[in-house]
């Protein structure tokens, strides 16, 4: 059984009705951890896949500022400041760069 990145495999072992999820496998055998906290190998004839979860990353802030709306001068996010130190005072308002990792699923061709 190959695992691949950010992959949880739950299994069910058969003789027993004992759940797990895959942590590894080598050679036919197969690495459980057990709901109940106890690892063991079974071969992998042994094993029913129950469920398979991929890890999808997150949306996040790369960078993250507040500007002022009159003259633009950006100041940390971190900032107590409402108002910017410019002659006309401007407001601060929040402004940021985010990643947003790309979802497979689209329309092909596109």
């Amino acid at each position: 059984m190959k695992l691949k990145d950010k992959q949880k495999v739950v299994v069910q072992v058969y003789t027993g009705r004992k759940f797990g999820t895959v942590i590894g496998s080598s050679e036919g055998l197969i690495g459980i951890l057990l709901d109940n906290g106890e690892y063991i190998d079974v071969p992998q004839e042994r094993v029913r896949i129950v469920s398979v979860e991929v890890e999808v990353e997150k949306t996040r802030a790369i960078s993250n500022n507040k500007k002022c709306l009159c003259c633009g001068k950006l100041y940390p996010s971190d900032t107590d400041q409402e108002r910017c130190t410019c002659e006309r005072e401007g407001w601060l308002f929040a402004v940021g760069t985010w990643h947003q990792p790309k979802v497979g699923g689209g329309t092909g061709g596109n």
